[in-house]
């Protein structure tokens, strides 16, 4: 009513309990409030605004299959490797795996990116790290149960990066020279 104190409390108490039975709902469909899908490759995750690439079963650059290295060579610091040669590049506009094309940008952006490990660890479930599914991940699409790289050096041994292990949902390191799966992000 107009002229009236809000009483915060009631207000909070009721979204909590809107949001909780939406979530309830979502369960039981095998789907999740958290994530809006673009129906363009890509979905928004709701809890951060972040805008992330799906990862689909198609032999193309977004198939969940496909694993690049961060760097050329062990010891190697730059991000000189396929992550960024040709998975990234191929996403801005870059020249397709083969050679053989060039591409316009993917789902009409081209400042897709890497995830720091803070925006990849975002992704886990709200039960990380007691996921009770695997892999610890609601995303639409394909997730293969595995590391996914960030673009995060670990500061006292660069040669060195941080990655999500999405089954069942821990942050490790890896050397940056060996294969691993790819999952852009970019800001929405």
């Amino acid at each position: 009513m107009l002229g009236k104190t809000p009483n915060v409390a009631k207000c909070e108490a009721s979204s909590a309990k809107a949001i909780a039975a939406a979530d309830k709902a979502a369960a039981r469909k095998n789907t999740s409030c958290r994530w809006l899908d673009n129906g363009d490759g890509t979905a928004v995750d709701l809890n951060t605004g972040l805008q992330w690439e799906i990862k689909t079963e198609d032999g193309s650059v977004h198939d969940w299959g496909n694993q690049y290295t961060w760097s050329t060579t062990s010891g190697e610091t730059e991000p000189n490797g396929t992550l960024f040669t040709e998975f990234l590049a191929t996403l801005n506009g870059g020249v397709s795996n083969d050679g053989s094309t060039t591409t316009g940008c993917f789902a009409d952006h081209c400042d897709w990116r890497i995830p720091t490990i803070g925006e990849l660890r975002s992704m886990l479930d709200a039960q990380y790290p007691n996921c009770t599914h695997i892999p610890c991940v609601s995303i639409p699409g394909h997730t293969f149960p595995s590391h996914y790289w960030s673009s995060s050096t670990v500061a006292d041994a660069p040669r060195y990066a941080y990655y999500v292990y999405v089954s069942p949902g821990f942050v490790g390191a890896a050397n940056k020279d060996l294969a691993s799966f790819p999952r852009a992000v970019r800001d929405y």
